[in-house]
């Protein structure tokens, strides 16, 4: 396959159909017209429905975990991958990670049906139940991977083997996952709603002072999402289509003048700044048939015309947009039957979208997929984010994205857990809701390694927490990889509610953790190999909380660290939750202890390099970062119980160096 060195194995399952076959349709979507490889539950010996498991199902699920196959849906609500080990060890050592290897949309892991009642088989791997013939000479793959680090390193493991078969190509540059930018989609105080100061003003007005507001407060977003408000769709029930009732399939992707009265580009050129531009799925009537072909539904189409797509991804390239979000792909492949009883429809359809974005320089975001659908983008280059969350002010836990994002990361996708609110008030907003959590919001945004986006009203955003997201110019601060659940999650002893954890690697041989913390009900002890920090390590913790460094603490495997319990839930309107930064200790006194007004304090985008060399008694700390950016390095003395910070100023380079030598017991650092 052309994979990476791996430290398990795997095997690669092949369904090869010479001379094809005609009329195999079982019209249930929850089968499988073949089955190879196939596991059966009760053979002799088998421990099959004793093990326990994890996978992605539905939409929105954030990680179904259960025992055996109690709960797993499979088919068309995917179950992949499907990912088992034995529950009997405080984490997992061998692990089993099963899904399709090509041919994603149509090649199920399904749970036994009632097509055969009688059959031992618990899990089938084959096509669709609803495909109505296979080509001849087509074959299908499914491949189990076989990892011996627990789970987290194993779904790793089985991403890069869907890339390397895949063949996708990272994208080194993308300015919408890279850096803040500021959203209007559901949730956002400005979707479906233009200014309150102005009844006449047009969406075109609204952006512009949008866009006004944040250059006036130095808030650095580098790019502005519009939603689908811009464009034209469908009538809804009532057949009367207005700015702010509106809600069927897009008719024509183009501004409306009464939004954009002087065009999309307009728009840009007046911000600067690129645009991120939403689609939905194409109505059963659009204004692109008369030139193009399609296949058309009861309600919706879809394009099957190569040359559909190049022309839509010029125009955007045109307007000035960065990234392409196609949403709602759940209803333009669930609701279609071509999607499933066609071996290439799908595949064809989404490997068309994605070499005209790439052709045009642009990215693509999905919303909305079902988890098949987001392994498709395995073989997707242009497809670098993802969207693993509800829609933003759902429910009380659209924030839990810890699994979701390990399923993210595995296939190279930047997790975006949606837009938020800075501030918890946000008055006259479209939902009568109030943000009892911004912190949280901003936090797990920040860790996930993926999209960091705002939807505030103008003059109700808060300022520090924003810019603690990211560099002066918007640039995001990234761990190593999304923020997780620890391996003990997984294990005998779990945590009594969400503990997840990361780390940054900065060159010079020293890794920084942090972990959050969210309505952990019982007390619960963390050691440094639970969050992927060396076991024999020595390291300070500090709460996120502790500004003033009252409370740095020692962290080893011998003086743990203790997450008190809180209540679950939401609890009159708060989310108990606690966010804890770790450093490694050098010369047995110092600890660089970061940025104190980030979320991230030590991160690789920050931090280009931090040595210590014992002999000159010396911290080396080498800095990134935009000219003229004034950056505070905190430094804690442990035998003094002391912090002291230190400011570097970025030269015109983007680079500065901090050297830090002990003298008489006091650190004295310098700034080049």
């Amino acid at each position: 396959l052309g994979a990476t060195e791996h430290a398990g194995g795997m095997i690669v399952y092949e369904t090869h159909y010479p001379n094809g076959a005609l009329h195999t349709s079982l019209r249930d979507p929850f089968a499988t017209i073949s089955s190879f490889p196939s596991f059966a539950a009760h053979a002799p010996d088998s421990k099959f429905d004793q093990l326990q498991y994890l996978t992605f199902q539905k939409l929105w699920d954030n990680g179904t975990r259960g025992t055996g196959m109690d709960g797993v849906l499979g088919g068309l609500e995917g179950s992949v991958p499907f990912v088992q080990w034995s529950g009997a060890e405080s984490t997992p050592s061998l692990v089993s990670v099963l899904s399709p290897l090509d041919s994603f949309a149509v090649n199920y892991v399904a749970p036994a049906t009632a097509h055969d009642p009688n059959s031992t088989v618990a899990l089938s791997c084959g096509l669709t139940g609803m495909m109505e013939n296979v080509p001849d000479t087509f074959s299908h793959r499914h491949v189990q991977y076989w990892g011996n680090h627990g789970v987290t390193t194993s779904v790793r493991q089985w991403g890069s083997v869907l890339l390397a078969a895949g063949g996708k190509r990272p994208v080194a540059s993308d300015v919408t996952r890279d850096y803040l930018g500021y959203w209007t989609d559901n949730g956002a105080y400005y979707y479906y709603k233009t200014l309150d100061d102005d009844p006449l003003a047009s969406y075109q007005d609204t952006i512009i002072a949008i866009a006004a507001y944040h250059q006036r407060q130095h808030i650095p977003v580098q790019y502005y999402q519009l939603d689908s408000w811009w464009y034209w769709q469908a009538n809804s029930g009532d057949g009367n289509c207005t700015l702010f009732h509106c809600g069927g399939g897009v008719t024509d992707w183009s501004p409306r003048p009464d939004i954009f009265p002087d065009g999309m580009r307009y728009v840009h050129d007046k911000i600067q700044k690129p645009l991120a531009l939403h689609n939905r799925y194409w109505a059963k009537d659009n204004v692109y048939q008369d030139e193009f072909t399609f296949y058309t539904g009861l309600r919706e189409s879809l394009p099957q015309d190569e040359r559909f797509f190049p022309a839509l991804m010029r125009n955007a390239s045109e307007w000035g947009v960065a990234t392409y979000e196609q949403d709602w792909l759940v209803r333009q492949y669930s609701s279609m039957a071509l999607t499933q009883n066609n071996v290439y429809t799908t595949v064809q359809w989404l490997s068309d979208m994605a070499a005209a974005a790439e052709a045009a320089a642009l990215t693509i975001q999905y919303c909305m997929p079902l988890p098949q659908i987001q392994l498709l983008s395995s073989q997707l280059s242009a497809v670098t984010q993802i969207r693993v969350s509800d829609d933003y002010l759902h429910g009380t836990n659209q924030w839990n994205i810890g699994k979701t994002s390990l399923f993210a990361w595995a296939l190279d996708l930047a997790p975006f857990k949606d837009n938020f609110w800075s501030t918890s008030v946000q008055p006259d907003n479209g939902y009568g809701a109030t943000e009892y959590n911004p912190r949280l919001e901003a936090l797990v945004s920040a860790l996930s390694n993926g999209p960091v986006a705002f939807g505030d009203r103008i003059g109700y955003s808060n300022l520090t927490l924003l810019r603690g997201t990211c560099m002066m110019d918007g640039r995001l601060l990234r761990l190593s990889k999304p923020a997780t659940p620890i391996e003990r999650y997984f294990g005998n002893s779990p945590p009594a509610g969400e503990v997840w954890s990361s780390f940054s690697d900065v060159a010079g041989g020293s890794r920084f953790g942090v972990v959050l913390a969210i309505s952990v009900t019982e007390e619960y002890a963390l050691h440094p190999a639970d969050l992927s920090l060396p076991a024999d390590g020595a390291y300070v913790a500090w709460d996120y909380d502790d500004t003033n460094y009252v409370a740095i603490a020692a962290f080893s495997s011998e003086a743990p660290l203790l997450i008190t319990a809180t209540p679950a839930g939401v609890v009159n309107e708060k989310q108990y939750w606690q966010y804890v930064r770790i450093s490694p200790v050098y010369g047995e006194r110092w600890a660089v202890l970061g940025e104190p007004s980030k979320i991230i304090p030590v991160s690789a985008t920050r931090f280009e390099y931090i040595a210590y060399a014992p002999d000159l008694y010396e911290l080396l700390i080498g800095l990134n970062g935009v000219p003229t950016e004034a950056v505070t390095v905190a430094i804690a003395d442990l035998q003094e119980s002391s912090v002291s910070e230190h400011s570097c100023t970025i030269s015109s380079f983007g680079k500065a160096s901090l050297t830090c030598q002990q003298r008489m017991g006091v650190l004295s650092c310098t700034c080049k």
